[in-house]
């Protein structure tokens, strides 16, 4: 009862006498279908892994399930909006998003501020993994994974064809290119720490759910403009790559941009390289060990002699 101030989805009809409400999915196409009668909307219901989040060995296969239906879903769709209340729920949905290049829209909101970060297509990156699954050494992958090369090669080929199309009718040079946001980082690209826990053991202000009455509307309604922005590839305004806001305290909103991270823990070629070799594997590493990211980045490695290590103060609850 106490958010439905603060967004303008669900309304008080979406939760009976017993106070529990209806999964946010199918609360959500009733509204928008109140809205547009004759859209064509299907909700689903299934639970995203949050890596950090412990499952035993009786959960393993039906979240596994979960997950090749978040994928089917993504792979599906030409448009991805993340988002999730926390940084972990917003992993799984990244990293599918970059291995089939499909655009990612991630949305994550404070008490007073938000921040939107549109993650794109990346032909070289998909061009990186298709060369490493096709390499001689790996042939045994090659076989185990003939479908994602076949959706990789397809996917490669069609992007190839938009650019070209584009730069023959419109001239575009190196520099307006970018605008396919094919080198932009994604939502994780900024952050080396892995995904963790981020609910349990929380007070209730520090796990995501509180915030001033506008900021889901401010945050969703400029995300949906910049998509506009991107899909005219910045004939009607420029195409940010990620934004942040603040209001209450001030009324700020500023626009960044930075490149992929080729360590990242998301969207990295050695990550979705992983991945795709073994999903189910990486899905309970991800779950019961996070910290082992790093050991597949390399970031772990690249930077155990740096000097300058030694004067990172990890912050944490130091609870059990």
């Amino acid at each position: 009862m106490s958010n439905l101030a603060r967004q303008s989805l669900f309304v008080v009809e979406n939760i009976n006498q017993e106070g529990v409400g209806l999964p946010k999915a199918e609360a959500a196409k009733l509204m928008m279908k109140r809205i547009i009668p004759t859209l064509e909307v299907e909700a689903v219901n299934l639970r995203v892994p949050m890596p950090g989040h412990f499952i035993g060995e009786a959960d393993i296969e039906p979240i596994y399930q979960d997950l090749l239906k978040l994928e089917e879903l993504i792979r599906s769709h030409d448009l991805v909006f993340n988002v999730f209340d926390t940084r972990e729920a917003r992993y799984f949905p990244t990293v599918i998003s970059a291995l089939f290049n499909v655009q990612c829209v991630s949305i994550g909101i404070g008490y007073d501020s938000f921040v939107n970060v549109i993650h794109g297509r990346s032909e070289a990156l998909s061009k990186k993994i298709q060369s490493s699954l096709e390499s001689p050494q790996e042939e045994t992958q090659k076989e185990e994974s003939k479908p994602e090369e076949k959706i990789l090669a397809e996917e490669i080929k069609k992007v190839s064809l938009e650019e070209e199309d584009k730069k023959e009718k419109k001239g575009l040079d190196d520099s307006s290119a970018n605008l396919t946001l094919e080198n932009y980082g994604c939502f994780f690209c900024s952050d080396y720490l892995p995904p963790s826990d981020t609910m349990s053991n929380r007070t209730l202000d520090q796990m995501c759910t509180v915030s001033r009455p506008g900021i889901s509307m401010i945050a969703v309604g400029s995300c949906v403009e910049s998509v506009i922005n991107c899909l005219h590839q910045g004939e009607i305004g420029p195409s940010p790559h990620f934004f942040r806001g603040t209001f209450g305290s001030a009324f700020n909103v500023n626009d960044f941009t930075s490149s992929r991270f080729e360590s990242c823990i998301a969207c990295s070629e050695k990550v979705l390289r992983d991945y795709l070799r073994d999903r189910k594997e990486f899905l309970v590493t991800m779950l019961n060990n996070p910290t082992a990211i790093k050991n597949i980045t390399g970031f772990s490695e690249t930077n155990e002699d740096d000097p300058d290590m030694d004067e990172v103060i990890i912050l944490d609850d130091f609870t059990d």
